[in-house]
């Protein structure tokens, strides 16, 4: 594998940011006890984890999927992932498990991978391009005999 030599400066700016959370949550909310800083400081990270997933997510399940006329998948996928990942994880993290609340936090982040996954597996199959192309073709079909109607006399 080459040498990256931005990978060093990326993991060391993402680790300045989490010192940076750490260090201004005090400064910020000075009416907040210890015990509450904390929470929100893992909390925060564990969010910030999730992001990769969060934001392919977003981008093939409200962008690409839906636009290519994928939208039950979509629904169904966010469903889904939700009732049948995110609450189960979040019940057996937060209660079952000695978890407490960073548990629940902790529970987004298979919700959020469950749903990249299952929307990056559909998006592979390109079966919603090619009902976008065919949605295309029958627009630009209607068009021409809308126009080739209003040219006879």
């Amino acid at each position: 594998m080459a040498h990256d030599p931005l990978r060093p400066v990326g993991r060391r700016r993402a680790w300045n940011a989490v010192r940076g959370v750490k260090l201004s949550a005090p400064s910020l909310y000075p009416k907040v006890g210890q015990d509450v800083l904390r929470l929100a400081f893992w909390g925060v990270l564990l969010m910030a984890m999730t992001q990769p997933a969060k934001v392919l997510s977003s981008v093939l399940g409200n962008g690409v999927l839906a636009s290519g006329g994928d939208t039950r998948f979509v629904l169904v996928g966010n469903l889904a992932a939700t009732y049948a990942v995110g609450l189960p994880a979040a019940v057996g993290l937060g209660l079952l498990a000695p978890f407490g609340f960073l548990g629940v936090f902790a529970a987004k982040v298979p919700e959020e991978s469950v749903k990249a996954a299952c929307f990056f597996l559909r998006f592979l199959r390109a079966r919603w391009c090619e009902h976008a192309m065919k949605e295309e073709q029958s627009a630009k079909d209607e068009e021409q005999q809308s126009e080739s109607r209003g040219n006879e006399p």
